[in-house]
């Protein structure tokens, strides 16, 4: 295909106001609501006359036209990133290896730009490429493509996304667990008694869990900030700050009286709820053995699975108090 080298802004798009196609009536202002563009300032992707072919853009075009569509996506993104408002395990898109966007939005954003930008995002768009950029099926191959050859950091449609709204508290939970790995003492059960395998792996994680002067198990750690993260969603109020002690402290800007301290010490999570500085409830306790390890679907919970589902419960418990209404 030969490539046309076209400045869009010098080409002549007037219309006539007296045409009765839907671009002559939006140039009157008489456009209806069903032949609105879905998005604001979107750019248009269908030719005036479609008996004509579109010109071809430039790599510089493209780039300029794609940068201004990345913005809009990037504020969205952060904005609901602050706000919660995606599920850690809902269907969405990746603009790269740690932003994130809904679908919803992704869609009316970009439009009938979806496989363009994705493919100019993987950085598959050169002069080459640009000379097939109103070809549909290339651009799609070439999205496809480097999603499949890449590392997992590109622009790509996921539905196992590591969002991490934990990472945006002020207080850490490898910092917590680590601080308390290195306040226990050394202790646990001896792990050669004579019981069943899945009492020697209890045993054997709480000798990890209250190990003294070591690093706690990676598990815990990755547990504790999974479930803290869907604990967070869709409460942008809510932070975690450390007391002097190193327990959690968790803390709304909607509800300034309340409080409530998460602690972690050999395999149980333990929640205070405070109101006006005065503990105003019974403390919680949540014991990743005490998670069933069987799933209501027959099938078996792993260890990870159960430490998750503690450290869920335990924020779950602490957030619903502190950002209830």
């Amino acid at each position: 295909m030969p490539m046309f080298h076209v400045n869009l802004q010098c080409l002549d798009l007037t219309v006539n106001p007296t045409d009765d196609t839907p671009a002559g009536r939006a140039a009157s202002g008489s456009t209806s609501a069903a032949e609105s563009p879905a998005v604001s300032g979107a750019p248009r992707t269908q030719p005036l006359d479609p008996s004509q072919p579109q010109p071809v853009p430039t790599l510089a075009e493209i780039d300029r036209r794609m940068t201004a569509l990345d913005a809009r996506l990037e504020a969205v993104a952060a904005l609901q990133y602050r706000s919660r408002s995606i599920h850690p395990d809902e269907e969405c898109y990746q603009l790269d290896g740690s932003t994130f966007i809904s679908t919803d939005a992704f869609d009316t954003i970009a439009g009938a730009d979806r496989s363009r930008y994705m493919a100019w995002k993987n950085g598959c768009i050169d002069d080459l490429a640009a000379e097939h950029w109103n070809e549909p099926q290339v651009m799609e191959y070439l999205a496809s493509r480097s999603i499949d050859e890449g590392e997992g950091g590109e622009c790509c449609y996921t539905d196992a996304q590591p969002i991490d709204y934990a990472q945006s508290c002020t207080y850490q939970m490898s910092d917590m667990l680590r601080r308390r790995s290195r306040d226990d003492e050394s202790g646990g059960h001896d792990v050669d008694v004579a019981g069943d395998d899945s009492c020697h792996a209890d045993c054997r994680a709480d000798s990890v869990d209250n190990a003294a002067h070591s690093a706690p198990d990676w598990s815990a750690e990755a547990a504790a900030e999974d479930g803290l993260t869907h604990a967070l969603y869709e409460h942008p109020d809510v932070d975690v700050v450390a007391d002097e002690t190193g327990r959690a402290v968790v803390i709304s800007a909607s509800h300034p009286e309340r409080a409530a301290t998460v602690d972690y010490r050999g395999g149980t999570w333990t929640v205070q709820p405070f109101d006006h500085d005065r503990p105003c409830s019974e403390t919680a306790t949540f014991s990743w053995r005490d998670v069933p390890q069987c799933r209501p679907d027959g099938g078996s919970e792993t260890e990870q699975g159960r430490r998750f589902n503690a450290a869920f419960a335990a924020f779950a418990h602490a957030i619903e108090w502190v950002d209830g209404r």
